[in-house]
Protein backbone atom coordinates (compact mmCIF):
# COMPACT_ATOMS: atom_id res chain seq x y z
CA UNK A 1 0.00 0.00 0.00
CA UNK A 2 1.15 3.41 -1.06
CA UNK A 3 -1.18 5.62 0.31
CA UNK A 4 -4.97 5.92 0.64
CA UNK A 5 -7.93 8.05 -1.84
CA UNK A 6 -10.64 9.44 -0.83
CA UNK A 7 -13.16 9.71 -4.13
CA UNK A 8 -14.73 13.12 -4.30
CA UNK A 9 -16.80 12.39 -7.26
CA UNK A 10 -17.35 9.34 -9.52
CA UNK A 11 -17.70 11.08 -13.50
CA UNK A 12 -18.32 7.50 -14.92
CA UNK A 13 -17.82 3.77 -14.70
CA UNK A 14 -14.12 4.05 -14.14
CA UNK A 15 -13.26 7.80 -14.10
CA UNK A 16 -13.19 9.37 -10.77
CA UNK A 17 -11.61 12.21 -8.94
CA UNK A 18 -10.44 11.85 -5.61
CA UNK A 19 -7.60 13.36 -2.63
CA UNK A 20 -4.53 11.23 -2.24
CA UNK A 21 -3.91 10.99 1.73
CA UNK A 22 -1.49 8.98 3.76
CA UNK A 23 0.46 9.02 1.33
CA UNK A 24 4.02 6.53 1.99
CA UNK A 25 5.74 6.35 -1.37
CA UNK A 26 5.45 7.59 -4.76
CA UNK A 27 2.08 7.58 -6.50
CA UNK A 28 1.91 7.94 -10.53
CA UNK A 29 -0.36 8.60 -12.81
CA UNK A 30 -1.72 5.12 -14.05
CA UNK A 31 -1.33 3.85 -10.54
CA UNK A 32 -3.38 0.41 -9.75
CA UNK A 33 -5.76 1.14 -6.66
CA UNK A 34 -7.62 -1.82 -4.69
CA UNK A 35 -11.16 -1.50 -3.16
CA UNK A 36 -9.43 -2.29 0.06
CA UNK A 37 -10.77 -0.12 3.53
CA UNK A 38 -8.52 0.87 6.02
CA UNK A 39 -9.52 -0.59 9.40
CA UNK A 40 -9.20 0.39 12.70
CA UNK A 41 -9.52 -0.97 15.83
CA UNK A 42 -8.65 -0.11 19.59
CA UNK A 43 -5.97 -3.24 21.11
CA UNK A 44 -6.22 -3.30 24.69
CA UNK A 45 -3.48 -4.89 26.31
CA UNK A 46 -4.02 -8.33 27.27
CA UNK A 47 -1.69 -10.57 29.92
CA UNK A 48 -0.43 -13.92 28.51
CA UNK A 49 -1.64 -16.98 29.49
CA UNK A 50 1.88 -18.81 28.44
CA UNK A 51 5.56 -18.00 28.32
CA UNK A 52 7.24 -18.40 25.09
CA UNK A 53 9.72 -17.33 22.76
CA UNK A 54 9.42 -16.36 19.14
CA UNK A 55 10.91 -15.04 15.91
CA UNK A 56 10.54 -11.97 13.88
CA UNK A 57 9.84 -13.45 10.81
CA UNK A 58 8.77 -10.30 8.78
CA UNK A 59 8.86 -6.41 8.95
CA UNK A 60 6.46 -4.10 7.34
CA UNK A 61 8.55 -2.07 4.70
CA UNK A 62 5.80 0.94 4.04
CA UNK A 63 7.42 2.69 6.87
CA UNK A 64 6.73 6.69 7.64
CA UNK A 65 9.44 7.07 9.43
CA UNK A 66 13.22 5.44 9.81
CA UNK A 67 11.61 2.22 11.14
CA UNK A 68 9.13 -0.11 10.35
CA UNK A 69 5.95 -0.70 12.61
CA UNK A 70 4.77 -3.81 12.13
CA UNK A 71 6.21 -7.32 12.47
CA UNK A 72 5.24 -10.81 12.23
CA UNK A 73 6.10 -13.54 14.41
CA UNK A 74 6.25 -17.46 14.08
CA UNK A 75 4.15 -18.33 17.33
CA UNK A 76 0.00 -18.01 17.12
CA UNK A 77 -3.06 -19.38 18.05
CA UNK A 78 -1.84 -22.88 18.77
CA UNK A 79 0.75 -21.59 21.04
CA UNK A 80 -1.20 -19.60 23.32
CA UNK A 81 -1.12 -16.01 21.33
CA UNK A 82 -3.96 -13.56 21.69
CA UNK A 83 -4.64 -10.10 20.80
CA UNK A 84 -3.52 -7.49 23.12
CA UNK A 85 -0.45 -9.89 23.91
CA UNK A 86 3.08 -8.03 24.72
CA UNK A 87 5.98 -9.80 23.22
CA UNK A 88 9.82 -7.83 24.35
CA UNK A 89 12.64 -7.65 21.84
CA UNK A 90 15.55 -9.87 23.35
CA UNK A 91 18.98 -8.88 22.52
CA UNK A 92 22.19 -10.13 24.02
CA UNK A 93 25.56 -8.46 23.88
CA UNK A 94 28.07 -5.69 24.14
CA UNK A 95 26.15 -3.79 21.10
CA UNK A 96 29.57 -4.08 18.93
CA UNK A 97 28.89 -4.66 15.46
CA UNK A 98 31.45 -5.69 13.10
CA UNK A 99 32.38 -3.53 9.79
CA UNK A 100 30.63 -5.96 7.39
CA UNK A 101 27.61 -7.26 10.06
CA UNK A 102 24.47 -5.83 9.38
CA UNK A 103 23.72 -6.16 13.39
CA UNK A 104 24.81 -7.04 16.63
CA UNK A 105 25.61 -10.89 17.52
CA UNK A 106 23.84 -12.69 20.13
CA UNK A 107 26.55 -13.54 22.79
CA UNK A 108 24.75 -15.90 25.64
CA UNK A 109 27.11 -14.86 28.39
CA UNK A 110 25.68 -11.11 28.40
CA UNK A 111 22.58 -10.52 30.57
CA UNK A 112 19.33 -10.28 28.05
CA UNK A 113 18.40 -6.70 27.16
CA UNK A 114 14.92 -5.20 26.15
CA UNK A 115 14.82 -3.28 22.78
CA UNK A 116 11.83 -3.48 21.63
CA UNK A 117 8.03 -4.00 22.55
CA UNK A 118 5.04 -5.74 20.43
CA UNK A 119 1.78 -5.92 20.75
CA UNK A 120 -0.12 -8.50 19.05
CA UNK A 121 -2.47 -7.49 16.80
CA UNK A 122 -3.60 -10.09 14.48
CA UNK A 123 -3.61 -13.89 15.33
CA UNK A 124 -3.08 -16.56 13.06
CA UNK A 125 -3.24 -20.62 13.79
CA UNK A 126 0.76 -20.59 13.14
CA UNK A 127 1.98 -16.98 13.17
CA UNK A 128 1.04 -13.32 14.69
CA UNK A 129 1.26 -9.74 13.54
CA UNK A 130 2.34 -7.03 16.16
CA UNK A 131 2.74 -3.42 16.07
CA UNK A 132 6.46 -2.17 17.20
CA UNK A 133 5.18 -0.17 20.58
CA UNK A 134 8.26 0.51 20.97
CA UNK A 135 11.90 -0.02 20.01
CA UNK A 136 15.42 1.35 20.87
CA UNK A 137 16.95 -0.31 18.25
CA UNK A 138 16.60 -0.76 14.69
CA UNK A 139 14.64 -4.15 14.75
CA UNK A 140 15.71 -7.50 12.11
CA UNK A 141 14.39 -10.19 11.17
CA UNK A 142 15.48 -13.23 12.95
CA UNK A 143 15.19 -11.25 16.32
CA UNK A 144 14.69 -12.98 19.72
CA UNK A 145 10.95 -12.32 21.12
CA UNK A 146 9.88 -13.26 24.37
CA UNK A 147 6.11 -13.78 26.01
CA UNK A 148 6.06 -13.33 29.62
CA UNK A 149 3.07 -15.07 31.18
CA UNK A 150 1.09 -12.77 32.83
CA UNK A 151 2.70 -9.70 31.23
Amino acid sequence: MRGDIVVDQIAGSDIARGTLTDVVDTIERGARISSAIRQFRRIEPRPSDVSLDARVWLLSRHAVSFCERFVVINRGRRDGVQVGNRNFVIRRGDGYRGVLEDWERMDPEYPKEVVGELWVIDVRENASVAWIARSSKELHVGETTEMRKGY
